[in-house]
């Protein structure tokens, strides 16, 4: 189906199959063409969101686990460095050096030289400086959770495979913009529900979620696969892989949610 400019503007986005949004809106029902355009930035948020959870699942050394454990070893080993840096107890500033920090200004002056030849090194000032980011990373370290929050809750079995799936999750957030626009604009097609209606906009979604990027070809004629590729699971849509079933249990599960969140409203 044609879609209006504005929704194409909206859908301008590397890796999105404008053709799937056609297939979503065909699903739903009509819509004005500025709810069309919020449609499609929920569905590609919602995108955005399953490739973060789709990485977090594939690569270990990707997820937030593994960077909280590793800024947390880089903070503890600049701590080490700066007490080895000042003298045992001493404040850490400039002037509590260790002395086997101070005594070899002279060899870190030469050996700084050589390396970097167009820099003039002043080794107290070098020391300070050396000393300021070190207790920085320090600082830095303590704050693991904070910059690299878990998406999933800490239990007794630690967050490793808790919560949701990304496939899941998915699901849910597309059950979630289905009644959210029917709510807005319920002459656009039956009231919210399990149904065919919702089955069918949950797998245009689906469909919409994990559109593959087309390749592309640099200078040199070689081929290659966007990233995105490596973490979208392109049989998501199939009944085989996401049953009717299993979309009407994430339904149910949600529902005392949406009776809380209508309370609230």
């Amino acid at each position: 189906m044609s879609l209006p400019d504005p929704v194409l503007v909206a859908l301008s986005i590397p890796g999105i199959d404008r053709s799937r949004f056609g297939a979503v809106i065909e699903a739903f029902g009509p819509l004005p063409i500025d709810d069309q355009v919020e449609l499609a930035n929920r569905l590609i948020g919602a995108r955005g969101q399953y490739l973060v959870h789709r990485m977090f699942e594939c690569d270990s050394e990707a997820a937030q686990g593994g960077r909280r454990k590793r800024l947390e070893a880089i903070g503890k080993a600049a701590g080490r460095l700066l007490r080895l840096l000042h003298r045992d107890g001493a404040d850490p500033q400039p002037w509590n050096a260790h002395p086997a920090a101070t005594l070899a200004l002279p060899e870190l002056c030469r050996v700084a030289s050589e390396h970097r030849p167009k820099q003039v090194w002043d080794p107290p000032q070098g020391l300070s400086l050396l000393g300021a980011m070190l207790a920085d990373l320090a600082k830095v370290g303590d704050q693991t959770e904070v910059i690299f929050p878990s998406p999933f809750p800490k239990t007794r079995g630690g967050e490793r495979r808790q919560g949701r799936t990304a496939s899941a999750d998915l699901v849910h957030r597309l059950i979630d913009i289905y009644d959210d626009v029917r709510a807005r604009f319920p002459r656009s097609g039956p009231a919210p529900a399990f149904g065919r209606p919702l089955l069918q906009f949950v797998r245009a979604g689906l469909a919409f979620a994990v559109s593959p990027p087309p390749e592309f070809t640099d200078s040199d004629g070689r081929c290659y696969r966007p990233w995105e590729a490596n973490f979208l699971e392109a049989d998501l849509p199939e009944t085989s892989r996401i049953t009717d079933d299993a979309i009407r249990g994430i339904f149910d599960r949600r529902r005392p949610q949406t009776k809380l969140k209508k309370r609230l409203r």
